[in-house]
Order: C-alpha cells, then structure tokens, then sequence
C-alpha cells in the first residue's frame, strides 16, 4: 500500500519560513566545517594513490580494473575512483584541494538529506536536532575532509537507508531496486559496509508480508549487476585475492566489544585529540575546556534514542504506524553493524563505523522529541532542544582548535603535513623551470617508488605533468647533466650535502617550513658545469656490461678493525634494465672479505644518459680483521635472480665481477 505522509511542523508553533532558516544554517555550518580551509587536509600515500587513478581515468589515460589495496589486503573495487573522477572532469579542478572540497560537498549534501529524513518522519524538532548534531559531530567532520574512499559513504549510506524506508514502511515495491543497487554500491565503495547486507536481509524478514517479491527479485538482480565493477576487479586480482582469503579465513576469529567502544568513539567524538599525535596530544588537551560531560550526554540521547525506538516499533506493532516502523529501521541500522563486528579475524577500526553516520543523531532527534513531549512543564519543553544546540556549539569551537592546532603544530604519529604545505614549495613551478632552463624536477627524499614510498607517491600526484624523477636520499645523489630544479624533503638525508655543495653559491637555494619541530623542504637550481670528480677515481677499466662505469669513491669513519665507515661509490649510468643491486666487499691485501653491504643502485627506470650517480653505503669492519690497509670489491648484480653484472676491459670483453678499488688510507 503507497501511504502519503504530510510534513509535521512542530517547531516554532509552525513557522515554516523559521524552519528553513534554522536548516539552511545547519547546512551552512555543515559546510563551514567540512570544507572551510580545506589546504589543512592530510594527504598521505593512500589519498594520493586514489586520487592519482582518478585522475588517469578523468585525463582519459586508463580505466582501473580495481581501486587501491584494503587493509586487509584485498583489492578494492574501482567504484570510489569513479566517484572521485566526477570532479576532476574540468581540467582546472584537478588538483587535491578539489578533491577535498568534493568529499565535503558530499558529506554536506548528507546533513541535508539526514534533516529530510527525520523531518518526513518524526518532524521538525527531531529532524534539526538529528541535523545539528550530524552537522557537528566531531569525527563526522575529520571524515568529510580526506581523499579516503570511506569518506564517501554517509551520502549514500542515506540514500540507501531513504530508499529501505520507501520500500519497507511505506510500501513502494519498486524502491526495493533502488535499495539493492545502492548496497551494491556501498560495499564498493568500502567493504565495512557489508555489516549492512545482514540489515537488508532482516529487513525482508519483517516486512515480508507487504513486499511485492517481484521487485525483490528484480532489485537483487539488478543489485549483482551493480557488483559488476566489484567481479571484474576480482577476476583480474583472482590470484592474490584468493590468496588473501584463504589467509583471512586461517586466522583465528575472537569476540570483543570492540566494535561497541569504536561505535561510540565516532558517534560522540571521542578521542579527537588522537590526531595530535602520541606526542603532542597533551599540550592540545591542555588548549581546551573538557566537554566530555557533554560528550556522554549525547552518548546517553543515543542510547536513550534507540532504546525508545525499539519500545515505541514494539508497543505499536500491528498499526502500521510509520513513525514507529521508521524508528526501528533506524534502530537496526544503529546496532546491526556494531554487532556484525563483535566477532572477527582482523582488527577492527574506527572507519569502519562511517556506516552508521547519521543512524546516532537520528535516534538522538527521536529522544528529544520524546522527552520534550512529555515535558511537565511548558518551559521544559523549550529547554530541551537547547541540549543539542549546546552540545554542537562546543563541538564546533573544541574542532577549530584542532584544526588550528594540527595546521601550526608538528602531530608526529597524528595528522600528516597538511597538503597546503606540501604544495607551497611547487607555486610557480612551472616559470621556474622554464626561467632557470631547468629540464626535469628532482625529488629527493625518502624513497623513490610511488607504489611503495610514500612521499613519492604524493609528490608524483603533486608534479603531475612536470616531468620529474625521485631520488631516495638515503641512498644515492643524483647529478643530472642538464639543469634541474632539486627538491629536498626532510629527514637524515645524506644526499643533501652532496645536493646543496653542487649548488654552491647559487642564490636560488629557498627554505620552506613546515609546521614547527617538522622541518622544511629545500628548493635549489643545479646546473651541472663541467666535470665533478669522485675526491677519490677509480682505476682504469671499471666498466660494466650495462654500461655503468665507476667513476670513483669516498668514505668518512674508522677503516680499523671493529670500525665502521660511511662507502660513497660514485658512478654514471648505463642502458637502463633489469633491477640493479651493489655489493661492496671490504677485504684485506690479500682478498679475504672483512665486511660487505649489498643495497639498491639508484633505480634504471629512472637513468637518463649523461647523469652521475652518487650511492650511499655503512661498511661494518670485523673485529678480527688484520690492520688497515683496505681495499673494496664493488659490482652490480641483478635481483632477484643474483646474476653478477661482468666488468670490461679495454677491449670489451669480460674481465671479472668486481672493481677493486683503494687502498682506504687512514683517517
């Protein structure tokens, strides 16, 4: 039976023109928090990851069979790369900030569609209420500012739950479809949401006698054509996926409340000054009055909520009411997934409770009008709602300070360099480049592979369409032959000496800091001039098969028997192949071997003709070993097979294995 519904106006003796105004300023504010400064946003190794295969699907470059790992180590489903490629279709907006903005604009467009919810069911005063606090809601907000596929799901989480209250309370058969697809679409887009296939299905269960089951049928139908992204992604990770599962399915499983203790994190917003860091969450905490008496009171409306919308679906059982049998939608919804979680074989995080944003705030809406309905007195009744404007006032102001907090502190362990910052030292890159004559941009810093480091894989998001390469500092200094912009991260990276002795005096060498105590990127033009020759040249014939030729070498330290010493081997690239390693041998006049450190040489996808490579290596010497002199046995092989790379002589032909270069003299 299709039942109309009319609109209830219970707030403000009925003044609808007040009504819009107080929704249209909790939207405001909903917007306000989620994308006001959005430069103050993390942009790690996953984010970048996500928004780079958005990108090459939104520039027309490739089609992603899957999105990017889970944390359980299954491949995620390509629906979220979709999602984030809707933005980045107009070439201006494809940078990360927009990426941002769209996550906020979603997640806003959620406390819009939380208030219809409430507002079609229980009316006004539940419906701002359920919305002020949404709005407001301290993890809601940190997880409506994040290139995170989860950071998706409140949208269509609703839409998924005002499709099941169309088809299952009001009785509109084809509703169901639209409830199918949109399930299919939420464990695409993070698979915490399968926690909601056992509410669909327990939903079925009690509305059976109102359905009609051939648009059940026809929804789930359409429903596994809607999982087509997810079995297409499964059928090219088949190997590894099937793998991971297996592994999965061998491990233990244990029952814990863990799942009750992070429901209640994320709904009340405890915790919020984890993302301050191990570190400096204290001095943050010591910046803030302590509002947790107003955090378990929310907790308790929650608690009290759901509990009255379980009472009130059990005492009107029968009547067909819709605001009863609305409420116990949202009650299951509030529980189904914290129970799904009790037992498990993986840890169990907060993010995986973004499903139940807004289920909490609805009942908390619920509990308000139920109390003031029942208020003795006629100025109780106006007192109540005053508790959620309370309580979202001193979220907001606890979240500002956070955010001003994590945007001018370092929060090591916590929340990552905001990407405004990251971003800072790569303005007006493109006119420098072409002002300097600078071919390419080096990064250096940690790492050197995007799909493995982590500041590569943001910075390959951040110069997309720059040509560029990454060097790891730690092990190896790149000198190019011709001009390039270098940029340096921070951390204990040997390659930056090398780096800033290159540039010499050159008066383009800029300093950008980070937040304090974090350290600073360092910006410089090489331009190689002439020849820079190794303090120490290698001997004739140290040339290899793959064209890599040791110019020469370097060390600091104690070359003494229980020393250790800092190896520099200094070569040019040849024909870039396979995956080269170094080894260097230390050994005594007459070859016997006292230490050895094997490392990678600076990756051959990377070699461009003419650069110099400087390799960064520790030699420990054995305690046993005689008395200096020392000499070192450096070659290349190739990994994984160990293959040695021979070394030339004059002629061409293969000579042995290794340059012997030395002797080290003391220092």
């Amino acid at each position: 039976m299709v039942r109309v519904f009319v609109l209830k106006t219970d707030f403000a003796k009925g003044s609808l023109t007040r009504e819009r105004l107080a929704v249209a300023a909790i939207v405001a504010l909903a917007a306000f928090l989620r994308m006001g400064w959005p430069g103050i946003t993390e942009f790690k190794a996953d984010e970048a990851r996500l928004f780079s295969l958005a990108l090459d699907l939104a520039e027309l470059k490739s089609l992603p069979a899957c999105g990017i790992g889970s944390s359980v180590g299954l491949p995620n489903s390509p629906i979220s790369v979709y999602l984030f490629a809707l933005p980045l279709a107009a070439p201006f907006m494809r940078n990360p900030i927009s990426g941002v903005l769209w996550v906020g604009l979603l997640n806003t467009l959620a406390v819009a569609a939380c208030w219809w919810i409430a507002r079609r069911y229980w009316g006004t005063t539940a419906a701002l209420t359920a919305a002020l606090l949404f709005a407001t809601a301290p993890w809601a907000v940190i997880y409506s500012r994040k290139i995170w596929a989860q950071d998706l799901l409140p949208l269509f989480t609703l839409a998924y739950i005002g499709a099941g209250l169309r088809a299952f309370v009001e009785g509109r058969p084809r509703w169901i479809a639209a409830h199918f697809v949109l399930l299919a679409l939420l464990v695409q887009i993070h698979l915490s949401a399968i926690a909601l296939v056992p509410l669909t299905a327990l939903l079925l269960v009690i509305f059976r006698r109102r359905l009609d089951w051939r648009w059940v049928g026809s929804g789930l139908a359409l429903g596994v054509v809607a999982l087509a992204p997810f079995a297409a992604c499964g059928w090219a990770r088949a190997s590894g996926a099937g793998d991971t599962l297996a592994r999965l399915a061998g491990q233990p499983a244990s029952v814990t409340l863990d799942s009750f203790a992070l429901a209640w994190l994320t709904t009340v917003g405890a915790d919020t000054h984890s993302l301050a860091g191990p570190e400096a969450f204290r001095e943050f905490l010591a910046s803030i009055p302590n509002i947790n008496p107003l955090l378990w009171l929310e907790g308790a409306l929650v608690v009290g909520g759901g509990a009255y919308l379980f009472w009130h679906a059990i005492r009107r059982r029968g009547n067909r009411d819709a605001e009863a049998e609305a409420g116990l939608v949202i009650a299951l919804w509030l529980i189904a997934p914290i129970i799904f979680f009790l037992r498990h074989n993986t840890p169990v995080f907060p993010h995986y409770f973004i499903i139940l944003f807004p289920a909490a705030y609805l009942a908390a809406g619920a509990a308000i009008v139920a109390i003031s309905d029942r208020a003795s007195r006629h100025y109780a009744r106006w007192l109540v709602p005053v508790v959620p404007i309370g309580i979202g006032a001193a979220q907001v102001g606890v979240f500002l300070v956070l955010l001003n907090f994590i945007a001018t502190h370092a929060t090591p362990g916590g929340f990552g360099t905001p990407v405004a910052m990251q971003s800072a030292v790569l303005r007006e890159m493109r006119a420098r480049m072409a002002e300097d004559g600078a071919d390419e941009v080096l990064f250096v810093g940690e790492g050197d592979n995007p799909a493995v480091d982590e500041a590569p894989a943001v910075f390959d998001v951040l110069l997309r369409n720059v040509p560029h390469r990454f060097v790891d500092g730690r092990a190896a200094a790149v000198l190019p032959s011709r001009p390039a912009i270098v940029i340096i991260a921070q951390g204990d990276l040997p390659a930056r000496d090398r780096y800033l002795a290159w540039a010499g005096g050159d008066a383009r060498i800029e300093s950008f800091q980070l937040r304090p105590g974090e350290g600073e990127y360092t910006r410089l033009v090489l331009r190689p001039t002439g020849e820079v020759s190794p303090p120490h040249k290698a001997p004739d014939g140290s040339r290899l098969a793959n064209g890599v030729e040791i110019l020469g070498y370097d060390w600091r330290g104690n070359a003494a028997p229980g020393g250790e010493i800092a190896w520099e081997v200094w070569w040019r690239t040849g024909q870039p192949g396979a995956d080269y390693h170094f080894f260097n041998h230390l050994v005594d006049a007459n070859g016997a071997r006292w230490g050895q450190e094997d490392g990678v040489s600076f990756p051959s996808n990377h070699w461009r003709e003419g650069d110099r490579v400087i390799s960064f290596f520790t030699l420990q010497i054995s305690p046993d070993a005689p008395a200096n002199p020392y000499w070192v046995r450096v070659g290349i092989y190739t990994y994984p097979d160990l293959t040695n790379v021979p070394v030339l002589d004059a002629a061409g032909n293969p000579a042995g294995d290794a340059v012997r270069i030395g002797p080290l003299a003391g220092r």
